[in-house]
């Protein structure tokens, strides 16, 4: 029976031997063997872990599109309704919208010498555009901060005209002319 020392000796030496006639460039592909040996089998752990996610995942949502599915869809045109009735104010609050704009106005220190109001349909919505041209006279700071607030304040409000002039390059007050557009839903 032969020797468990002698043969473990006679297999290091071999190894040894091995090393020396591959190099560097032997042990470097001995290692990256290693490398992916490992990197192969924590992969496939982490595939297998990803496929279970993703099976949890496709189930729950082949559930819920099943829940969608047996509920009674809403028509696209109470889609739309509700679209309009968020986002726009009823016709029977013009009047307190034009208010909010009047007031502002007013805290700025802004005089309005007329207004003009145009109101139609605009087509293919159920809204009403009200067009309104407000010359104005002030400082144009005065102005502008006007503008700004009830710009945010009303996001049913637009700007769709500026016209401004001056008297004279040292005057501090000018002279506007805004065409400003409301929005509204009609039949409401």
């Amino acid at each position: 029976m032969p020797n468990p020392g002698a043969m473990q000796m006679r297999c290091a030496n071999a190894l040894r031997a091995l090393v020396r006639q591959c190099g560097w460039a032997g042990g470097l592909g001995a290692v990256l063997i290693v490398v992916a040996l490992v990197g192969g089998t924590w992969g496939d752990r982490y595939a297998e872990s990803v496929r279970g996610e993703l099976a949890q995942e496709r189930a729950r949502l082949m559930r819920a599109s099943w829940v969608e599915a047996t509920a009674p869809a809403e028509s696209d045109r109470s889609r739309v309704d509700s679209y309009y009735a968020s986002r726009f104010p009823a016709a029977s609050e013009l009047g307190a919208r034009l208010g909010r704009l009047y007031a502002a106005a007013q805290a700025h220190g802004l005089d309005f010498t007329r207004a003009d109001y145009r109101i139609a349909a605009e087509p293919g919505t159920p809204l009403r555009r009200v067009a309104l041209a407000l010359p104005v006279q002030g400082e144009f700071l005065r102005i502008h901060a006007w503008l700004s607030e009830v710009l945010v304040a009303l996001p049913e409000l637009a700007l769709e005209g500026l016209s401004i002039k001056r008297t004279g390059s040292e005057a501090r007050r000018i002279e506007a002319e805004l065409r400003l557009v409301l929005f509204v839903e009609e039949g409401r």
